[in-house]
């Protein structure tokens, strides 16, 4: 998996112009499991989503106060790439549709093709995430 620098830095090489797609999610620890015992059984719970084009993010770590001004819990973020094409972003009810798919499929526990970090900007890999 790529760090958040690579992931960057690969969306902006892109032929075509990007948008990237976020869905914030929180962690939640199965009914009668150990929150600190590294293998406790747990859910993957979105919260949020979000996207931007690649252009408009400064840094990880304004993206992450961006979420604090919003004032909502978040463990993980879920990010995926969208690309556009004939040298236009994907559309914002495209990139609506993406990001309901990205939604399906965490709940799912298809998150094998989203990079994942955690509020540090760490990479942070889960092997399954549970439904809710």
């Amino acid at each position: 998996m790529l760090s958040w620098n690579e992931l960057v830095a690969m969306a902006e090489q892109q032929e075509e112009p990007q948008r990237l797609l976020f869905v914030f999610s929180k962690f939640e620890v199965r009914e009668g499991e150990d929150p600190n015992d590294g293998a406790a059984d747990f859910s993957v719970e979105p919260v949020m989503y979000n996207d931007k084009p690649v252009d408009d993010i400064s840094s990880f770590e304004e993206l992450v106060k961006e979420t604090q001004e919003a004032e909502f819990h978040w463990d993980v973020v879920f990010v995926a790439g969208l690309g556009g094409s004939n040298g236009e972003l994907p559309s914002p009810e495209t990139a609506e549709d993406h990001l309901q798919k990205m939604i399906r499929a965490i709940y799912q526990g298809q998150i094998q093709h989203f990079a994942a970090y955690n509020q540090s900007g760490e990479k942070v890999e889960l092997i399954k995430a549970h439904l809710q």
